[in-house]
């Protein structure tokens, strides 16, 4: 089976920012790869973001195979244009091979990948042994169509079977294949150790959930300590990314395991960050996390309003996250953010809320991102008959950082903006709120000169001033900030004079 990760437009989708932002091992297509293999299958992957497809790495991709060939396609919302083409192209080069979509998108919206006519199943949900049983039905010649878990068209319309049951031991999942990427490990930044599956929060517009529901399943602490030493021994990763949607779910089972990796000497081999949330830390949690090597704590803020946190059923509040990030700071521990502008009954007064909170807490690093209401989230179920709600070109405006990568000259619209404000204007805000942060010299001198890697979206190479490369890209970084910077201040006048305007009319009674 040929495993495929579409590109999502590198260099259309990051701009500038290319360069700096690392290429990370298509976790979906490795672990139903490790799964394949496990059970005696081949299986080749193909990832877009270091290898761009065509028909003939496509034949010669599957040279060696046996027919009917079989092209598993992972599918992003971002990278759905591009998992169109290569279906497209797959039937062109192999007419009567089998194409497979899977991830997230497909499995929020199957009948849409199915209505394309070269998309012959869709594997919804977890797909380990989906596709493995498909795999098997589909080269032995038997019907699939009893399969659980997928999605066929038939007769004009479209059969959607029940779902396949999550996976409940994934410590009985063989382990993740670092080495299928070997290859390529210099294009990848290999710092990602996996702790669990899933999350047991209901953040509206989270779109793991829609594969993973509520759940939570965590690998055991000796096969997560294995990975480490894997990553640090053989890979040389010296700063390691914990890759969870939320690292502390159970405190107990955190404290232990932070108490192993002191005890298995790690701490002083590798620096180690996370994302977790604000509601559970505590003056404990943060002296072990300093204990065990964790440079760096990343805080999904989301909101500087508490009327917003109960909208997006955060489950916490901004003092919860406010009071977690000062804990972490005083004890030495890095911070990093998220905020995320425009979302339903979201008010200007909001989006102020959370730029002043920004500047009252010690966070060393922050990025303010545009909502995006996905498919099969709750939040796509509140907005999608609404006429805020904007798809453009199969889905390629549905990205966070488009505001911040191409600043005001981006000409998709965003994807949902809430009533009260305009795209144009939320455009500007988000913008704003980037560069505010970004440009204080307190800190943007020591992200630039830090003594260590940066682990994180931006990927800053330690002395990459002394990189020609490097430089090069920085001063194309440069000069698009520059840009942005002379946009945002524009269009400042712009909105100003607009307001002076309107407040002018009301006094005439206009």
């Amino acid at each position: 089976m040929i495993l495929i990760n579409p590109t999502s437009y590198r260099e259309k989708t990051l701009g500038v920012f290319a360069e700096f932002v690392p290429r990370n091992v298509p976790i979906a297509v490795a672990t139903l790869a490790a799964a394949l293999l496990e059970k005696g299958h081949r299986a080749r992957i193909i990832d877009e973001d270091v290898t761009v497809i065509d028909a003939a790495l496509l034949e010669q991709s599957a040279r060696g195979l046996e027919e009917p060939y079989i092209f598993g396609i992972s599918c992003l919302t971002l990278g759905m244009k591009r998992a169109f083409e290569l279906s497209r192209v797959i039937k062109t080069v192999f007419p009567k091979a089998y194409v497979v979509f899977g991830g997230i998108h497909p499995t929020a919206l199957p009948e849409e990948s199915l209505s394309l006519g070269t998309v012959d199943i869709v594997a919804r949900g977890e797909a380990d042994e989906t596709v493995c049983r498909l795999y098997e039905s589909l080269k032995k010649g038997t019907d699939f169509r009893i399969l659980p878990g997928i999605s066929y068209e038939k007769d004009g319309g479209y059969v959607h079977n029940e779902s396949a049951p999550l996976v409940r031991d994934i410590n009985a999942l063989p382990p993740f294949p670092y080495h299928l990427f070997d290859e390529h490990a210099a294009s990848y930044l290999m710092n990602f150790v996996l702790v669990s599956r899933g999350c047991p929060y209901g953040c509206i517009f989270c779109s793991q959930r829609t594969i993973t529901g509520r759940t939570y399943r965590r690998y055991s602490d000796e096969r997560i300590i294995s990975d480490l030493h894997l990553v640090i021994e053989k890979y040389k990763q010296k700063n390691i990314l914990f890759f969870d949607d939320n690292f502390v779910v159970t405190k107990e089972a955190t404290k232990a395991f932070l108490n192993k990796l002191v005890a298995q000497g790690l701490p002083g081999k590798a620096n180690f960050s996370c994302q977790l949330r604000g509601d559970v830390v505590d003056d404990e949690l943060v002296v072990l996390f300093k204990e065990a090597g964790f440079k760096s704590l990343n805080f999904g803020i989301e909101s500087g309003s508490e009327r917003i946190m109960k909208i997006i059923d955060k489950g916490e509040t901004v003092q919860d996250n406010v009071r977690a990030i000062k804990i972490a700071a005083r004890h030495g521990i890095g911070t990093q953010g998220t905020i995320i502008f425009g979302f339903p009954g979201e008010t200007g007064g909001d989006r102020r809320k959370a730029v002043e909170l920004v500047k009252e807490i010690p966070l060393d690093r922050v990025r303010f991102n545009n909502v995006v209401p996905y498919p099969g989230t709750p939040l796509y179920g509140m907005v999608k008959a609404s006429d805020r709600l904007k798809v453009h070109d199969h889905w390629q405006n549905f990205n966070v950082v488009s505001v911040l990568v191409h600043g005001l000259s981006e000409r998709m619209p965003l994807p949902f903006v809430p009533e009260g404000t305009t795209d144009m204007r939320l455009k500007y805000q988000i913008l704003s709120a980037n560069l505010a942060f970004m440009l204080k010299p307190s800190k943007i001198i020591p992200f630039l000169f830090a003594k260590r890697d940066n682990v994180g979206w931006f990927h800053l190479p330690h002395l990459w001033y002394l990189n020609l490369k490097y430089i090069k890209y920085m001063l194309a970084l440069i000069g698009k900030t520059t840009f942005h910077f002379i946009q945002m201040v524009c269009y400042g006048f712009y909105f100003h004079f607009q307001q002076s305007h309107a407040d002018f009319g009301k006094e005439r009674g206009v």
